[in-house]
């Protein structure tokens, strides 16, 4: 597979311009080409623990930089490890001309990201995502972050790294449900940009498959994000799904994988799309049996058991509210969405966002039931 260099300019005070490099078994020759480029101080690795067991040799081959393990899972993805990490760099005395490296998926790549962005006020880093999810869209935006009790990312900053390397190679250890989790944000790029995508990624496809429709995905958030890389606008589409999700995610201690989650939110906010009258009830139950047959509304029993209490919290913290009202991006077809007033995402009600989560409650007790 040859390795195809996608180029993100991120207008600012002038032009900050990465490299986001897709391809297979070419992340080692990149980042060495990278790190001879340029004069670093000092280079940590922050590396997902999991990663590290299959990968170590080929990371301890970067010879004198640091490793710092970081266990799996969102749990690590907190304030208190922000500090932790922090005060490692210190006293091993990091400095405003460090590098930090991410391998792992997207908690590893936020919370590296975050760091960067705070220490010493602001450091440069790059991304070596190793998951579809991170791959397709935390390791693309520049977005970072950690959670809180409150919710999920809600302590963050806008970071962009100084180089993404996407490597397939990384998928071959990858499980199937982790595929699968990414996969959801693959569908979430078809159903807000191109429906012809979406027919693809509904269709059985093969190994080989894959990288290419990856790469597709890594173009559509690659694009929008250009155009709007701090979301001031356009960017929020890629929130579809997200709104709800989150609230879903928090609510259930993050028992629940984030695509998977966000799957759920895809449909309650495809519900909302529809109450709107601007998606037919036809296209969201075809929905409904698209993500069932693709085996992406996983966990029926947790979603059945949430309280509105449990959800209606992180969804009245969520950051992208304005003026204490919870905004939601709408499609009125798959693969295209609805505009609100010059913007992408329509201010909702507490009774509306309760019906959409009951309208999910009654598909996972249904699930449930005959499972």
């Amino acid at each position: 597979m040859k390795e195809i260099n996608l180029r993100v300019k991120v207008p600012s005070s002038g032009v900050f311009t990465y490299p986001v490099i897709f391809g297979k078994n070419h992340w080692q020759k990149h980042l060495r080409a990278f790190l001879e480029k340029k004069t670093f101080s000092k280079v940590g690795f922050l590396v997902d623990e999991k990663v590290f067991a299959a990968w170590n040799k080929e990371i301890e081959s970067f010879g004198s930089s640091d490793i710092l393990l970081i266990p799996s899972g969102e749990s690590s993805k907190n304030i208190n490890k922000v500090i932790e990490i922090t005060g490692t760099l210190t006293s091993k005395g990091y400095d405003r001309k460090s590098l930090l490296v991410a391998i792992g998926g997207g908690v590893v790549g936020d919370l590296c990201g975050f760091i960067a962005s705070i220490y010493m006020r602001g450091i440069p880093y790059v991304q070596i995502p190793t998951t579809v999810l991170s791959i397709v869209d935390s390791s693309l935006g520049g977005k970072t972050g950690v959670d809180t009790p409150y919710g999920k990312n809600l302590v963050g900053s806008f970071h962009f790294p100084s180089l993404v390397i996407a490597d397939t190679l990384f998928l071959q250890t990858l499980p199937e449900e982790q595929r699968k989790n990414g996969f959801v944000e693959m569908v979430k790029h078809a159903l807000i940009i191109d429906g012809t995508y979406y027919e693809r990624l509904m269709r059985p496809f093969s190994e080989e498959e894959w990288p290419s429709l990856l790469l597709r995905s890594c173009e559509i958030k690659a694009r929008i994000v250009q155009k709007d890389p701090k979301e001031q606008n356009l960017r929020q589409i890629l929130n579809f799904g997200h709104t709800l999700g989150h609230a879903l995610e928090h609510a259930a201690g993050y028992s629940l994988l984030h695509g998977f989650a966000v799957a759920w939110g895809i449909i309650g906010e495809a519900f909302l799309s529809m109450k709107k009258k601007l998606l037919s009830e036809d296209e969201l139950q075809r929905l409904i049996r698209d993500f069932q047959h693709k085996g992406l509304l996983v966990s029926p029993e947790i979603i059945s058991k949430l309280s509105w209490e449990d959800v209606r919290l992180p969804l009245l913290h969520d950051k992208k509210n304005q003026r204490h009202t919870v905004y939601v991006v709408l499609i009125d077809k798959i693969g295209r969405v609805k505009p609100f007033q010059g913007r992408y995402s329509h201010p909702f009600d507490e009774v509306s966002l309760k019906e959409a989560f009951n309208f999910l409650q009654n598909i996972a007790e249904d699930r449930h039931e005959r499972h």
